[in-house]
């Protein structure tokens, strides 16, 4: 049965349901992978947030930094299996082994009604589809645990983030705060044809 053209459009081909916890992509004739992000990353992740621009840095956390406390890290590769998606991908560098490339976490209410996220792309990989297709990731990920909506808060001069919700069904909350970082959010629809991909 085909997938219907207008059902679960979030969901890149290859991404089934709860299958492997790893999975490839195809990244512009690159092997592309994305998984979860465990304690064993630490140092790997550490190493991604040190070769950020600056103003990546600070678009991101919503003010300047240089790096990443190591008590913010220790966090970051510790995600709480119960509210929280926490998503590396991962290509192979020069040297053939794998880097980290880009990152993403997605942080749910008690109650599973919403999930905030943040998504950070390596400063020299900007602009080349890897935010879209783990954004893609993230929010699939998110609705197969049953979260009603997800959100992110964005600065306003953040124009790629912008375009990247709005192109993925993100709607801005005219409810945020005047004058401070716009929110962007999107329903996430239970996927039809989700039990078919468990088969």
């Amino acid at each position: 049965m085909a997938r219907p053209a207008d059902q679960c459009l979030d969901m890149p081909a290859g991404l089934a349901g709860p299958g492997s916890a790893a999975r490839t992509f195809d990244w512009r004739g690159r092997a592309l992978v994305i998984r979860p992000i465990v304690p064993a990353d630490e140092a790997r992740h550490t190493a991604f947030f040190a070769h950020l621009a600056p103003e990546d840095l600070r678009l991101r956390f919503f003010s300047p930094r240089r790096e990443v406390p190591q008590a913010e890290m220790l966090r970051f590769v510790h995600p709480d299996a119960a509210t929280e998606v926490a998503l590396m991908a991962l290509a192979a560098g020069a040297d053939g082994q794998l880097e980290e490339v880009a990152s993403s976490r997605a942080v749910a209410d008690a109650g599973n009604v919403e999930a905030e996220f943040g998504i950070t792309v390596r400063s020299d990989l900007k602009h080349q589809g890897l935010g879209r297709l783990l954004l893609m990731h993230l929010i699939a990920t998110v609705k197969r645990r049953g979260t009603q909506r997800i959100a992110c808060d964005v600065l306003h001069e953040n124009t790629a983030m912008r375009a990247l919700a709005s192109s993925l069904g993100f709607h801005v909350d005219v409810r945020a705060p005047i004058g401070g970082p716009m929110r962007y959010v999107r329903v996430l629809r239970p996927c039809v044809w989700g039990p078919m991909l468990q088969r």
